[in-house]
């Protein structure tokens, strides 16, 4: 590890050189650990989530500020998970992944600590402002996700299953649970065993493997996501033609394309870094799928560009940043 320029300070002797850190290098560091690329694919669950059951219920859909609030809690909750994930694994980092930010120095762990103890209230405060019922949902996701990163990520399934749970609670973080039985409680659910099969593949980035049929399982969940929309799209009154007859189709067909894309770059033997690619390919695709609730309704079109944009700048910053 005394290879390593920005190892753990504390260990180092009096004639070993200290690496400098900069403010770019701070950046770098906080970027890695949270995984960047990936945050643009989180709030638009829960959007999408609170949209989809508004409308199947013949509500009035939420203020855009609503929408917003409910996906930043989404957002809260998974970057409170991410620092809790590293700062249990430290050790481990330490030894097999010194170039981690922990481990390399470049995040400091007494900040860490306080970012993530202050996320959680962040996220429930957000919930709450939204409703009571989120926050009743929100607290249900709050153990989802400590539960992963300190117990089930272990086992390979357990920590398939606990992953797709915690994203399909976050598209539900703003829906009654009177209303998870219905047709949201669906879309949840293929939701959850999309990400189940995500995660499944993400368990082989550290070294080369072969996944075989493994990575076309993923088509099922995602043809249920993108019908099930669609079908959303027909039977819901309100949904302008253009909307329905255009532009759900065409994000419906991006997120598909994608999905399939992405998973042919798994044949043969895959190398690590494009293991990794590819994880973030998928948890990318979820955007324009996201998009796709939000046009079911002219009120949150705007909202669904600005989802969009997510997809450029998760693009642009998955060249620089693992999403896994």
């Amino acid at each position: 590890m005394r290879n390593n320029p920005y190892n753990n300070w504390a260990t180092w002797g009096d004639d070993d050189p200290k690496p400098t850190i900069t403010p770019k290098n701070r950046w770098a560091g906080w970027a890695a650990l949270l995984r960047l690329p990936n945050l643009f694919t989180v709030p638009g669950d829960a959007m999408a989530g609170l949209t989809v059951a508004a409308l199947m219920a013949g509500r009035d859909l939420p203020m855009t500020w609503y929408l917003l609030a409910i996906g930043g809690a989404a957002l809260c909750f998974y970057v409170f998970g991410l620092l809790v994930n590293d700062l249990a694994d430290f050790n481990e980092d330490a030894l097999m992944r010194p170039e981690r930010p922990l481990p390399a120095g470049l995040v400091l762990p007494g900040m860490v600590i306080s970012v993530m103890l202050l996320l959680p209230m962040a996220g429930l405060g957000l919930a709450w402002l939204v409703s009571t019922k989120a926050l009743g949902v929100a607290i249900i996701l709050l153990p989802l996700v400590v539960m992963y990163n300190l117990l089930s990520k272990h086992v390979t399934v357990l920590a398939c299953v606990n992953m797709g749970a915690c994203r399909a609670v976050a598209f539900l973080l703003g829906v009654a649970p009177t209303e998870w039985l219905g047709i949201p409680g669906l879309l949840a659910l293929a939701w959850g065993a999309y990400i189940a099969l995500v995660t499944l593949v993400a368990r082989g980035d550290e070294q080369t493997a072969e996944f075989g049929s493994t990575a076309w399982w993923l088509v099922i969940p995602s043809v249920a996501l993108a019908g099930g929309v669609n079908a959303l799209a027909w039977y819901l009154p309100g949904v302008p033609p253009p909307l329905r007859n255009v532009g759900v189709p065409l994000l419906t067909l991006a997120f598909l394309l994608g999905v399939v894309f992405a998973a042919r770059r798994l044949r043969g033997r895959v190398v690590p870094a494009q293991n990794r690619a590819v994880i973030g390919d998928w948890l990318r695709c979820l955007i324009p799928l996201q998009a796709a609730c939000l046009f079911l309704s002219p009120r949150t079109v705007g909202l669904a560009v600005v989802v969009l944009c997510g997809w450029s700048l998760s693009l642009y910053f998955g060249r620089r940043y693992s999403a896994s």
